[in-house]
């Protein structure tokens, strides 16, 4: 079971999930941008940043809010070094770098080497997929085999359906849409050892 900010559910009741770094407190802009997420077919969201509001969120557009789960780890550096850096320290902690999640909207870590040095590693990548830079990175780390560790996430306001959009309409497959959206998050929630 996974731990929503209104109870367990089921992983199967996940659906189309994004990692959300949000960057307001606003509860009319979060409304209006999970309004919106689930209206471009999200179900899940899996929110980094904590906010007092989420229980009042997840009730009234329905959508599942799941905070940032013990045992998994979110790290959004900056740039590539901070990433390694961090990384390493870590891991010196015994951090398990499966359950670590590397987010960064920052296109200096959109470079293909970067990305496949840290999913080498273990971690899960979130890509912004709306961002160009990006949905270029992210086809590559699919062409080079990354597929299975790849997370969709956003860190700004109001791109949650900008993001499921960009990935629905990138050319892939059915089955490597739903991987993407709804398998990869189950199979990255489910690390979680509650």
């Amino acid at each position: 079971m996974i731990r929503s900010v209104l109870g367990r559910i089921d992983p199967a009741q996940l659906g189309v999930t994004l990692l959300h770094a949000h960057s307001t407190s606003d509860p009319d802009a979060l409304t209006t941008e999970l309004d919106a997420f689930r209206l471009a077919g999200g179900n899940t969201v899996i929110e980094a940043r904590p906010a007092s509001n989420h229980e009042r969120l997840a009730e009234e557009p329905r959508v599942n809010i799941v905070r940032f789960p013990q045992g998994l780890t979110y790290l959004l550096p900056d740039e590539p070094c901070q990433a390694f850096l961090e990384m390493d320290r870590l891991q010196a902690k015994g951090t398990d770098l499966r359950n670590l999640a590397v987010h960064s909207a920052d296109d200096r870590l959109a470079n293909l080497e970067a990305l496949c040095s840290i999913a080498v590693r273990g971690a899960w990548l979130a890509i912004e997929a709306r961002i160009p830079a990006w949905q270029r990175s992210l086809k590559r780390l699919i062409e080079v085999g990354w597929a299975g560790q790849l997370l969709v996430g956003t860190r700004q306001c109001g791109t949650l359906d900008d993001s499921i959009n960009a990935i629905r309409t990138a050319g892939f497959s059915h089955d490597l849409v739903d991987d993407l959206l709804v398998r990869n998050p189950r199979r990255y929630l489910a690390a979680d050892p509650r």
